[in-house]
């Protein structure tokens, strides 16, 4: 379902004045009239009961309810998504199946061959515009989980994350994993690090930093799937063993 994700500069409780894109959405898209009650959200993912107060013609009041609450039915799991950034707007799709499938954070990565190479002053515009579509995909998809969109990194700076999940794995082209997927996540765990490689792969240099950097290789099977594609690959699979995790056993 739909909702409204409130500005980043509303202090919930009380009445919150919206004009320009804001008021667009709710008017426009979701078709909201005066007296209309829903759900907003903020950047932290608590939800408010909010009501429309006032109508005009450009602009809108919310009350802003309280007693906030965090969304029931999440994943209990934190998800980071290491994403080497690929060619054009491919890191968009990425962006938006993210937050549909619960990623908590995304934090886009140049690796040796990624082949985008981003200037300093580019990187802080790639990243507002991926803030900008990751809270559009929230509002769209009604997902309970904001995204967090961490600053552009190299790969070989991975190990300097300030929060490194409890089980960290990287996603590699080759059956070189030890273990199957679910023998890694048997483990319990409320963080996830993953790590996926560009268009090209990862490189021999990088699988080998990644495991001094803690990381277990693992495996999707043989099928050669587009970087996009083994990202969502990657959360889905994830996310569904975690899920099932009380109906099966590692032998």
């Amino acid at each position: 379902m739909k909702h409204f994700l409130l500005p980043e500069s509303s202090n919930p409780p009380g009445e919150l004045k919206l004009a320009g894109k804001d008021f667009h959405y709710l008017v426009n898209v979701l078709r909201k009239k005066e007296g209309d009650r829903f759900i907003g959200m903020d950047k932290k993912g608590l939800r408010y009961s909010c009501a429309v107060s006032a109508l005009g013609a450009h602009t809108l009041t919310l009350n802003v309810a309280t007693s906030p609450s965090k969304n029931e039915g999440e994943p209990d799991t934190r998800i980071s998504l290491y994403q080497c950034i690929p060619k054009g707007k491919k890191m968009d799709l990425i962006i938006r199946q993210a937050v549909e499938s619960g990623v908590a954070v995304v934090v886009p990565v140049i690796s040796s061959r990624s082949v985008p190479r981003f200037k300093e002053a580019d990187r802080g515009r790639k990243r507002k515009r991926w803030i900008r579509i990751s809270e559009e995909a929230l509002q769209q998809s009604g997902a309970g989980v904001p995204l967090m969109i961490d600053e552009v990194t190299e790969l070989t700076d991975i190990h300097k994350t300030p929060c490194p999940g409890d089980i960290k794995l990287f996603f590699h082209q080759e059956p070189i994993a030890q273990e199957p997927l679910h023998r890694y996540l048997s483990v319990s765990s409320k963080t996830i690090d993953i790590v996926i490689g560009p268009e090209g792969g990862l490189s021999d240099d990088e699988v080998i930093y990644l495991k001094k950097a803690g990381f277990e290789p693992a495996y999707l099977g043989s099928r050669v799937l587009r970087t996009e594609t083994a990202a969502l690959s990657a959360v889905a699979s994830i996310q569904i063993i975690l899920l099932e995790n009380t109906s099966w056993t590692i032998q």
